[in-house]
């Protein structure tokens, strides 16, 4: 019977690097829609602050959009993030 608190199946098949990219795109996710909440503004409200709609802006706090490190050094650029 499967433990309720082990989620180790879900990683089965993927090698260390699909592991920590997930990883990595996880946590910038959940520090981006942190930030957006901070500065109080919504989802479109942040998108148009971007340039993006807020479609976009869903799809990358729902992790259905893996952007790119150009997309990501741009986004961080228009926030004075580093």
């Amino acid at each position: 019977m499967l433990n309720k608190t082990d989620y180790s199946w879900l990683l089965e098949g993927l090698d260390i690097i699909e592991i920590k990219k997930n990883a990595l795109f996880t946590d910038i996710s959940y520090a981006w829609i942190e930030y957006r909440k901070k500065l109080g503004l919504t989802q479109a409200e942040f998108g148009k602050k971007l340039g993006y709609g807020q479609s976009m802006i869903s799809k990358i706090e729902s992790l259905k959009y893996n952007f790119s490190i150009d997309t990501l050094c741009e986004i961080c650029h228009k926030l004075d993030l580093d």
